[in-house]
């Protein structure tokens, strides 16, 4: 992912000591603004809390290779409200980004976070133990879904589906074998 570097975000992260903290939003119906910092961070008009329920951000690796970039993200589902987004809300296909922002030393970010990833939930998992319980995102880039094919089929189950009592699709995979193209 291209991209350039704040000038006073690099002198900041050149000092001995550096204090990082990734945002993330969640592009749920109701948006989830989570940090794994210790305070709330406001970045870009919206207020990034400090969960205790973001346990761990799995590593991204950018490379030269044409590859579809996939992360994970794991929450605590101690809090109710979050395994109720997935399971009462549309999840696959929610937007995803993940910022990581120099912090000084009274936790304002300096010059501009930089966007770490960009893409969208393919899916998850919920873990239940005795002593916890975990929602396992899967998120991977745009590219992702780039050979799904899309629009309906030429078969009798889709046509149905839009239209029941229409049974004009009941004999199109038999007529398909009589279509010659080109020269004969």
């Amino acid at each position: 992912m291209p991209r350039t570097v704040n000038a006073s975000t690099l002198t900041a992260l050149q000092a001995d000591s550096v204090r990082l903290a990734h945002l993330v939003r969640i592009g749920f119906d109701t948006e989830l603004f989570l940090t794994d910092y210790g305070h709330q961070i406001t970045y870009d008009s919206n207020d990034y809390l400090a969960a205790s329920h973001f346990l761990s951000l799995g590593t991204s690796q950018e490379t030269q290779d044409l590859r579809v970039g996939s992360l994970s993200l794991s929450i605590s589902a101690v809090d109710q409200s979050y395994v109720s987004i997935f399971l009462n809300q549309e999840y696959v296909n929610r937007r995803v980004r993940i910022w990581l922002a120099v912090l000084d030393s009274s936790a304002a970010i300096v010059g501009d976070p930089i966007k770490t990833f960009d893409g969208e939930i393919v899916g998850y998992s919920l873990q239940n133990s005795a002593d916890s319980a975990v929602i396992n995102m899967e998120m991977a880039s745009h590219w992702s879904d780039f050979e799904r094919k899309n629009g309906r089929f030429t078969n009798q189950n889709s046509q149905q589906y839009y239209f029941p009592s229409d049974t004009g699709m009941r004999f199109a995979a038999e007529s398909i074998k009589d279509i010659k193209w080109g020269k004969a």
